[in-house]
């Protein structure tokens, strides 16, 4: 009887470790994605910008706004355009999201 109890009492043990592990590791994983992404969009917004202003002319940005009167959502939010495009000339624009 006190082996089966000691026994259970490790297996109890072990889930719980095992959940903190899943979670840290969640999170841990889940940061990465984050900071990937991130350097990702830079980057192709800065092999973009150097393509299309040296090649074509047109001016790239990321573009970033607070929509106060919810216009975009249906809600007050941050509006984020990750690539604005611009001709020089006449101001036209080129939106990817």
């Amino acid at each position: 009887m006190i082996c089966r109890l000691r026994t259970g009492e490790h297996v109890e043990e072990l889930a719980q470790v095992q959940k903190r592990f899943e979670k840290h590791f969640d999170m841990q994983i889940g940061a990465l994605g984050s900071r990937w992404g991130i350097k990702t969009e830079e980057s192709f917004r800065a092999a973009a910008e150097g393509i299309l202003s040296e090649d074509f002319g047109l001016n790239v940005e990321r573009y970033e706004d607070y929509d106060e009167l919810g216009e975009a959502f249906g809600r007050p939010e941050t509006i984020e355009i990750d690539l604005l495009i611009r001709d020089a000339k006449t101001r036209d624009k080129i939106i990817y999201e």
